[in-house]
């Protein structure tokens, strides 16, 4: 079984255990002696044991393995890319905007004005959209 940080699972085991003997909470789990010591040693439970004790101290599978903090880790990661990516891309925005200003007849920047704010009002929905799906 591969466990993002198996480390944590047995850290977290203990925890649950907390002052019970390793013998009571193993009994307690409905899983004998000698099998939960092994999991505290640092054998990974089988996947019917794991969701024993996930039901049994009340706490989800993602908590027990530290996948909860693992997504969590990997949601920031990807929400601190795309601002990033964002950021760039109105960078650029702007860039063309400036360049556009200068080779462009007075008269007609008002219509170019409108037209790229209507495309940097439009880019900023999508962004929204996108956020409030992720």
């Amino acid at each position: 079984m591969s466990i993002p940080n198996s480390n944590l699972f047995f850290t977290r085991l203990r925890e649950l255990r907390g002052a019970r003997s390793k013998a009571a909470f193993a009994k307690e789990l409905g899983i004998p002696a000698p099998v939960y010591q092994r999991y505290e040693d640092g054998r990974m439970p089988t996947v019917e044991n794991l969701s024993v004790i996930s039901k049994v101290t009340g706490r989800s599978i993602d908590w027990l393995l530290g996948r909860e903090e693992l997504m969590a880790s990997l949601r920031r990661d990807k929400t601190e890319a795309h601002e990033s990516e964002n950021d760039s891309r109105l960078e650029t925005i702007a860039m063309h905007w400036r360049a556009m200003k200068m080779q462009v007849d007075p008269a007609e920047i008002d219509a170019q004005a409108k037209a790229m704010h209507g495309i940097i009002d439009r880019y900023s929905e999508l962004l929204k959209a996108k956020s409030a799906k992720s």
